[in-house]
């Protein structure tokens, strides 16, 4: 039996259509446990002295498994996004003993001794943090 040459071209190119249609695998979860930190600074042109700080000293430190530090994005304008801060820090972990180690770690306590004292006096930090259990 002889397959007609415009089935046998459909049947072919099916894996690639085929792909295009498939659904898409979900985003990876960057670390179970996240540590976000909001600072307002009393002068908020020190951010970025505090930012490069907090790439010297927080993010080689061996429990953190992600890092990403930065300024509100401007190019970001939707009135519902928080711009109520000079810098946040985003840290993850494996674990809670990682973070644990994380808060225990001697270049954390000076970044937070050095940059305490410069904050502002009321809600000059927030911190929040996530524990995702998505499997």
């Amino acid at each position: 039996m002889r397959l007609p040459l415009r089935f046998l071209g459909l049947l072919l190119l099916a894996p690639v259509f085929g792909g295009c249609f498939s659904p898409r695998e979900a985003a990876p979860r960057p670390a179970p446990a996240l540590h976000l930190v909001y600072f307002r600074l009393q002068d908020p042109a020190d951010a970025g002295e505090l930012l490069a700080d907090c790439d010297e000293m927080l993010s080689t430190i061996e429990s953190v498994r992600v890092y990403a530090a930065g300024p509100h994005n401007e190019l970001i304008t939707r009135e519902e996004v928080d711009r109520d801060y000079d810098l946040c820090l985003l840290l993850g972990f494996d674990d809670l003993r990682d973070y644990q180690a994380y808060l225990d770690h001697p270049r954390h306590r000076a970044l937070v001794e050095k940059w305490r004292p410069r904050l502002l006096e009321v809600d000059g930090l927030r911190i929040h943090d996530v524990w995702d259990r998505t499997p």
